[in-house]
């Protein structure tokens, strides 16, 4: 897995929720493309937008502009104390 798809998968995981399970991460220019196992409950948080566009060997297939999951995420309260948590920590690592 690539650093790109460790940095949406963590993205997915913060907006999806922490013990969802992500599979099959593809990335494009526009769109980040996905796979949920059926058999899994989401807990999604309120306002989440993705695009279901198939169901096939017990996963859900699942789209997602880019810009729309940064935009997402940066709605979240927590991902806002989580960014200041990390800004926070990398200045305290330069000095």
């Amino acid at each position: 897995m690539s650093l790109l798809n460790d940095i949406y998968q963590t993205h997915l995981q913060t907006l999806l929720g922490k013990t969802t399970r992500i599979e099959e991460i593809d990335i494009d220019d526009d769109f980040i493309t996905f796979a949920l196992p059926v058999d899994q409950p989401l807990d999604l948080q309120l306002g989440v937008k993705l695009t279901i566009y198939g169901i096939n060997e017990g996963k859900l297939y699942c789209s997602i502009f880019n810009h729309e999951l940064e935009k997402q995420l940066a709605d979240l309260p927590r991902f806002d104390a989580l960014k200041q948590h990390i800004f926070t920590e990398a200045s305290h690592d330069q000095t």
